[in-house]
């Protein structure tokens, strides 16, 4: 297939940002280059007869949604800076859409996968490097902590140590670790760079694609896949430990946790929590940092308020910040959802979700006895251990709108096209009694989330 390839380079273009490796990239618009050739190559598998095109489960209800962050932003905002807000949806939407209707066969599945695979593994090897580099001065260009940083090449033991000596007068100073490829940690957690700046968003983009390598050994155990399998846990265990992530610790043990419930139940999830025991004794922050938990709850009460204070609308797309008092984003997806785009939005985003759920569930129980679809277990598990993954880890970040999680969406997509293609009969739709649950665990989540809040609160 033609547009797999293009599908690829894409990908990888928003998770490594070379541009930002190699300024002269930068004035190149690669993200809409690239994104035009993997339409062309879509539009070509199409004509060509390569593709058999049909929507996805979670398509329409896909575009609804991104239709309705675009609305939703007129209503609540007016026109100005409706064009960003179109961008942002446009380019989420377009990524799902071509990974979900781009991969129409296992073997495409299996390539797509293995490449993203290959790229996360990557940035957690240069994640890990900058874990275990020394310290040195960086530069603060700009106002705040979020600011673009630029090392000088001098070591430090603390941020005091970065005024002395050479230090460029009116420039604030940072004591981080310095990675490969220009990276530096924030706070001393690593991280990578671009959409994957934040240490958070790093350890849940890893972790997420760790399945990959389950499901590779799975699908043929060979001592090679099993090595690989092994330097994944390896690599991907200690990048988490050093964002001294605990969502991301979450995610990691959820996928471990995952793979061992299907293959051994009970005893599986005992062993699951032994094995990620060592992450997350290792990998959580000190006490120092406790307060950022406080301050979550805090938002997370005032997210809740905007729920009530605007209950049809939201705030309106990409509001959040405007109107939290600490001038941050919700971490948390579900809640950014309702307060931002109010019930319709919300639905929509758990419709997708559930969708994607309901389709490797299907699938893992239609193929379950049917030994010539045994590609199609083995990525339904390996698909299912990442969206649980991807969708643990968006409890605590604002990854509502995010690339990397429509990617994983799309994913979800891709395994429905190619179990389709084979099997016509595989369908999957959202049933009326499928929207009334969508509608009770929205409700439900609202209702948890509450009561969460409150008992934090004391």
């Amino acid at each position: 297939m033609l547009a797999i390839p293009a599908i690829v380079i894409l990908v990888a273009f928003i998770y490594l940002r070379p541009q930002e490796i190699v300024p002269a990239l930068a004035s190149i618009p690669f993200l809409y280059m690239f994104l035009g050739l993997a339409v062309f190559g879509l539009a070509l598998d199409v004509r060509l007869g390569h593709n058999q095109f049909r929507l996805a489960p979670q398509a329409p209800y896909g575009a609804m949604f991104f239709a309705w962050c675009i609305v939703n932003y007129l209503l609540r905002v007016g026109a100005g800076g409706l064009p960003n807000t179109i961008v942002v949806c446009a380019i989420a939407f377009t990524l799902y859409f071509l990974v979900a209707h781009g991969v129409q066969t296992f073997k495409g599945l299996a390539q797509f996968a293995t490449s993203l695979f290959a790229i996360s593994l990557a940035i957690a090897g240069v994640c890990v490097h900058q874990g275990l580099a020394p310290l040195g001065c960086a530069a603060q260009l700009g106002d705040s902590r979020a600011s673009p940083l630029r090392p000088d090449g001098r070591p430090c033991l603390t941020e005091d140590d970065c005024l002395l000596g050479d230090a460029e007068p009116g420039l604030e100073y940072v004591c981080e670790h310095i990675g490969i490829l220009g990276t530096t940690s924030t706070a001393q957690r690593v991280r990578y760079r671009g959409v994957l700046q934040d240490p958070n968003e790093t350890a849940l983009a890893t972790g997420s694609a760790l399945p990959v390598a389950f499901a590779l050994r799975e699908d043929r155990a060979t001592v090679l896949r099993t090595m690989l399998l092994v330097f994944a846990i390896v690599v991907i265990g200690i990048c988490t430990v050093y964002t001294q992530s605990r969502g991301g610790q979450i995610v990691v043990a959820a996928v471990i946790g995952t793979y061992f419930v299907k293959k051994y139940g009970i005893k599986g999830a005992v062993l699951g929590a032994v094995m990620s025991a060592p992450l997350m004794l290792l990998g959580g922050r000190d006490d120092s940092q406790e307060g950022s938990a406080d301050e979550r709850v805090e938002i997370m009460k005032e997210g809740l308020e905007f729920v009530r204070q605007y209950p049809a609308l939201g705030v309106g797309w990409g509001q959040f910040s405007e109107y939290c008092s600490f001038g941050l984003t919700a971490h948390n997806s579900y809640l950014l959802a309702i307060s931002e785009l109010g019930p319709i939005g919300f639905f929509l985003f758990t419709a997708v979700l559930y969708l994607s759920f309901k389709t490797l569930l299907i699938g893992m129980k239609r193929y379950e006895k049917v030994p010539e679809a045994r590609i199609a277990r083995v990525w339904a598990m390996g698909l299912l251990a990442a969206l649980i993954g991807a969708c643990l880890g968006s409890f605590f970040l604002s990854f509502t709108y995010h690339n990397v999680l429509w990617i994983f969406i799309g994913l979800t997509g891709a395994f429905w096209s190619a179990a389709s293609r084979h099997d016509p009969d595989f369908k999957v739709n959202l049933t009326f009694r499928d929207g009334v649950f969508c509608c009770l665990i929205d409700v439900g989540f609202f209702v948890a989330l509450n009561v969460l809040v409150r008992t934090k609160g004391h």
